[in-house]
Protein backbone atom coordinates (compact mmCIF):
# COMPACT_ATOMS: atom_id res chain seq x y z
CA UNK A 1 0.00 0.00 0.00
CA UNK A 2 2.18 2.95 -1.21
CA UNK A 3 1.81 5.47 -4.40
CA UNK A 4 4.45 7.48 -6.30
CA UNK A 5 4.99 10.39 -7.99
CA UNK A 6 6.31 11.67 -10.89
CA UNK A 7 7.35 14.48 -12.34
CA UNK A 8 7.84 15.11 -16.09
CA UNK A 9 9.60 18.61 -17.87
CA UNK A 10 10.17 18.84 -22.10
CA UNK A 11 13.49 18.22 -22.12
CA UNK A 12 15.52 21.67 -23.03
CA UNK A 13 18.71 22.67 -24.72
CA UNK A 14 18.66 20.06 -27.58
CA UNK A 15 20.49 22.33 -29.84
CA UNK A 16 23.78 21.79 -28.07
CA UNK A 17 27.49 21.69 -29.91
CA UNK A 18 27.16 18.36 -30.18
CA UNK A 19 23.95 18.34 -32.25
CA UNK A 20 25.65 20.80 -34.65
CA UNK A 21 28.94 18.37 -34.86
CA UNK A 22 26.66 15.43 -35.39
CA UNK A 23 24.42 16.58 -38.02
CA UNK A 24 27.25 18.27 -39.90
CA UNK A 25 29.11 15.06 -39.84
CA UNK A 26 25.45 13.22 -40.90
CA UNK A 27 25.01 15.44 -43.86
CA UNK A 28 28.25 15.31 -45.15
CA UNK A 29 28.49 11.83 -45.05
CA UNK A 30 25.03 11.60 -46.87
CA UNK A 31 26.09 14.73 -49.56
CA UNK A 32 29.49 14.30 -50.21
CA UNK A 33 30.42 10.91 -51.00
CA UNK A 34 33.14 11.50 -53.35
CA UNK A 35 35.91 14.36 -53.23
CA UNK A 36 36.79 14.56 -56.95
CA UNK A 37 32.79 14.83 -56.99
CA UNK A 38 32.84 18.55 -57.99
CA UNK A 39 35.95 19.29 -59.34
CA UNK A 40 34.48 21.34 -62.07
CA UNK A 41 36.84 22.95 -64.46
CA UNK A 42 36.59 26.44 -63.21
CA UNK A 43 36.30 29.40 -66.52
CA UNK A 44 37.74 32.93 -66.36
CA UNK A 45 35.85 33.86 -69.09
CA UNK A 46 31.86 33.84 -68.50
CA UNK A 47 31.12 36.66 -71.81
CA UNK A 48 29.55 33.50 -73.84
CA UNK A 49 28.15 32.03 -70.76
CA UNK A 50 25.14 33.32 -68.13
CA UNK A 51 25.07 33.12 -64.46
CA UNK A 52 21.82 31.21 -63.02
CA UNK A 53 20.31 33.63 -59.53
CA UNK A 54 18.62 30.83 -57.20
CA UNK A 55 16.75 33.32 -54.86
CA UNK A 56 14.02 31.22 -53.10
CA UNK A 57 13.08 33.17 -50.78
CA UNK A 58 10.81 33.28 -47.23
CA UNK A 59 10.64 29.16 -47.26
CA UNK A 60 9.98 29.95 -43.83
CA UNK A 61 10.20 25.56 -42.84
CA UNK A 62 8.93 24.90 -40.01
CA UNK A 63 5.94 27.32 -40.02
CA UNK A 64 2.58 25.70 -39.02
CA UNK A 65 -0.45 26.94 -40.82
CA UNK A 66 -4.06 24.95 -40.94
CA UNK A 67 -6.13 25.63 -43.92
CA UNK A 68 -9.68 26.63 -41.77
CA UNK A 69 -7.37 29.63 -40.79
CA UNK A 70 -5.30 30.58 -43.08
CA UNK A 71 -7.20 28.92 -46.52
CA UNK A 72 -3.96 26.99 -47.16
CA UNK A 73 -1.97 24.28 -45.16
CA UNK A 74 1.50 24.31 -44.57
CA UNK A 75 4.32 22.40 -42.35
CA UNK A 76 7.62 20.57 -42.95
CA UNK A 77 7.06 18.20 -45.30
CA UNK A 78 5.02 21.01 -47.63
CA UNK A 79 7.63 23.31 -47.67
CA UNK A 80 9.86 20.47 -48.44
CA UNK A 81 7.94 19.47 -51.46
CA UNK A 82 7.22 22.92 -52.49
CA UNK A 83 10.77 24.20 -52.59
CA UNK A 84 12.06 20.59 -54.42
CA UNK A 85 9.75 20.94 -57.36
CA UNK A 86 10.17 24.86 -57.58
CA UNK A 87 14.43 24.05 -57.52
CA UNK A 88 13.93 21.06 -60.28
CA UNK A 89 11.75 23.67 -62.17
CA UNK A 90 14.04 26.56 -62.30
CA UNK A 91 17.09 24.18 -62.79
CA UNK A 92 15.42 22.50 -65.78
CA UNK A 93 14.17 26.23 -67.42
CA UNK A 94 17.57 26.89 -67.45
CA UNK A 95 19.26 24.08 -69.23
CA UNK A 96 18.55 26.01 -72.41
CA UNK A 97 20.74 28.72 -71.41
CA UNK A 98 24.78 28.35 -71.56
CA UNK A 99 25.13 28.33 -67.71
CA UNK A 100 28.41 29.04 -66.77
CA UNK A 101 27.90 30.37 -62.69
CA UNK A 102 25.37 29.89 -60.44
CA UNK A 103 24.44 31.96 -57.41
CA UNK A 104 22.95 30.63 -54.50
CA UNK A 105 21.31 33.48 -52.39
CA UNK A 106 20.61 31.86 -49.18
CA UNK A 107 19.05 33.27 -46.01
CA UNK A 108 15.92 35.45 -46.26
CA UNK A 109 13.71 33.62 -44.13
CA UNK A 110 14.61 30.40 -44.58
CA UNK A 111 13.91 28.75 -41.46
CA UNK A 112 10.31 30.01 -39.85
CA UNK A 113 12.14 30.52 -36.13
CA UNK A 114 15.33 31.12 -34.13
CA UNK A 115 15.24 29.46 -31.12
CA UNK A 116 14.05 26.60 -28.40
CA UNK A 117 11.13 29.18 -27.64
CA UNK A 118 10.02 28.87 -30.92
CA UNK A 119 10.43 33.24 -31.71
CA UNK A 120 11.78 35.06 -34.41
CA UNK A 121 14.74 36.79 -33.85
CA UNK A 122 13.65 39.65 -32.19
CA UNK A 123 11.31 37.76 -30.00
CA UNK A 124 7.95 37.03 -32.11
CA UNK A 125 5.89 33.89 -30.77
CA UNK A 126 5.30 31.83 -34.13
CA UNK A 127 3.11 29.06 -35.12
CA UNK A 128 5.24 26.25 -35.46
CA UNK A 129 4.86 22.41 -37.13
CA UNK A 130 8.12 20.97 -35.55
CA UNK A 131 11.13 21.22 -33.01
CA UNK A 132 14.07 23.21 -33.87
CA UNK A 133 16.31 20.29 -34.36
CA UNK A 134 14.29 18.05 -36.72
CA UNK A 135 13.93 22.17 -38.98
CA UNK A 136 16.95 22.67 -39.27
CA UNK A 137 18.32 19.55 -39.89
CA UNK A 138 15.32 19.30 -42.24
CA UNK A 139 16.40 22.62 -43.63
CA UNK A 140 19.79 21.86 -43.98
CA UNK A 141 18.61 18.89 -46.32
CA UNK A 142 17.37 21.13 -48.47
CA UNK A 143 20.60 23.18 -48.60
CA UNK A 144 23.31 20.74 -48.94
CA UNK A 145 20.66 19.46 -51.97
CA UNK A 146 20.52 22.85 -53.78
CA UNK A 147 24.05 23.02 -53.56
CA UNK A 148 24.53 19.45 -54.83
CA UNK A 149 22.60 19.43 -57.96
CA UNK A 150 23.98 23.73 -58.61
CA UNK A 151 27.15 21.87 -58.88
CA UNK A 152 26.37 19.08 -60.81
CA UNK A 153 25.90 22.14 -63.90
CA UNK A 154 28.45 25.11 -62.94
CA UNK A 155 30.73 26.41 -60.54
CA UNK A 156 28.55 28.08 -57.71
CA UNK A 157 28.80 30.79 -54.93
CA UNK A 158 27.04 30.87 -52.36
CA UNK A 159 25.98 34.52 -50.56
CA UNK A 160 23.86 34.74 -47.17
CA UNK A 161 21.34 37.37 -45.98
CA UNK A 162 20.49 37.81 -42.62
CA UNK A 163 16.54 38.23 -42.29
CA UNK A 164 14.29 38.66 -39.04
CA UNK A 165 13.04 35.32 -38.48
CA UNK A 166 16.19 33.44 -38.80
CA UNK A 167 19.71 35.40 -38.39
CA UNK A 168 21.15 32.70 -35.88
CA UNK A 169 19.66 29.75 -37.25
CA UNK A 170 20.52 31.14 -41.00
CA UNK A 171 24.48 32.17 -39.67
CA UNK A 172 24.81 28.46 -38.10
CA UNK A 173 23.41 26.61 -41.87
CA UNK A 174 25.50 29.35 -44.05
CA UNK A 175 28.74 28.09 -42.11
CA UNK A 176 28.38 24.67 -42.13
CA UNK A 177 27.70 24.50 -45.93
CA UNK A 178 31.13 26.55 -45.72
CA UNK A 179 32.63 24.06 -44.13
CA UNK A 180 30.90 20.98 -45.93
CA UNK A 181 32.66 22.83 -49.46
CA UNK A 182 35.40 24.56 -48.91
CA UNK A 183 37.65 21.83 -50.32
CA UNK A 184 35.93 22.61 -54.00
CA UNK A 185 37.62 24.73 -56.35
CA UNK A 186 34.12 24.74 -57.86
CA UNK A 187 32.22 26.46 -55.24
CA UNK A 188 33.37 29.89 -53.42
CA UNK A 189 31.53 31.30 -50.71
CA UNK A 190 30.39 34.96 -49.61
CA UNK A 191 31.55 35.03 -46.14
CA UNK A 192 28.88 36.25 -43.12
CA UNK A 193 28.51 39.72 -41.84
CA UNK A 194 26.62 41.45 -39.75
CA UNK A 195 25.59 43.59 -42.95
CA UNK A 196 22.43 43.00 -43.78
CA UNK A 197 22.63 44.50 -47.16
CA UNK A 198 25.18 42.24 -49.55
CA UNK A 199 26.23 43.04 -53.29
CA UNK A 200 27.32 41.25 -56.22
CA UNK A 201 29.26 42.53 -59.30
CA UNK A 202 28.58 40.02 -62.45
CA UNK A 203 30.60 41.46 -65.22
CA UNK A 204 28.90 45.03 -65.72
CA UNK A 205 26.16 44.69 -63.44
CA UNK A 206 25.73 45.19 -60.04
CA UNK A 207 23.16 43.23 -57.97
CA UNK A 208 22.06 44.03 -54.50
CA UNK A 209 20.09 42.39 -52.05
CA UNK A 210 18.53 42.10 -48.87
CA UNK A 211 15.73 41.28 -47.07
CA UNK A 212 13.53 44.44 -46.98
CA UNK A 213 12.91 44.23 -43.72
CA UNK A 214 15.71 47.19 -42.57
CA UNK A 215 14.94 49.28 -45.97
CA UNK A 216 12.63 52.43 -46.80
CA UNK A 217 11.15 53.07 -49.81
CA UNK A 218 12.59 56.23 -49.41
CA UNK A 219 16.47 54.98 -48.73
CA UNK A 220 16.21 52.17 -51.23
CA UNK A 221 16.55 54.23 -54.10
CA UNK A 222 20.13 55.65 -52.67
CA UNK A 223 21.35 52.57 -51.06
CA UNK A 224 23.32 51.42 -53.69
CA UNK A 225 25.50 53.89 -54.54
CA UNK A 226 26.14 55.09 -51.10
CA UNK A 227 27.00 51.91 -49.83
CA UNK A 228 29.07 50.81 -52.48
CA UNK A 229 30.50 53.58 -54.68
CA UNK A 230 33.60 51.85 -55.81
CA UNK A 231 31.35 49.00 -57.39
CA UNK A 232 28.36 51.25 -58.38
CA UNK A 233 30.99 53.21 -60.25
Amino acid sequence: MYSSALTVKPMQNLFTKDFLAETFEEKVRSYIVDDKRFDLKVSGNDQDGYMLEIGLYDVHFGKFAWHKETNNDFDLKIAETLYREVLDDLLYQAKKYNITKILIIFGNDFFHYDNMKQETTSGTAQDTDTRLPKMYSKGLDMIFETVNKCLAIAPTEFIYVPSNHDYTMGYFASETIYRAYKQFNSFKYINVSPISRKYYLYGDVLIGLAHGDKETKENMLTLMQSEVPELWA
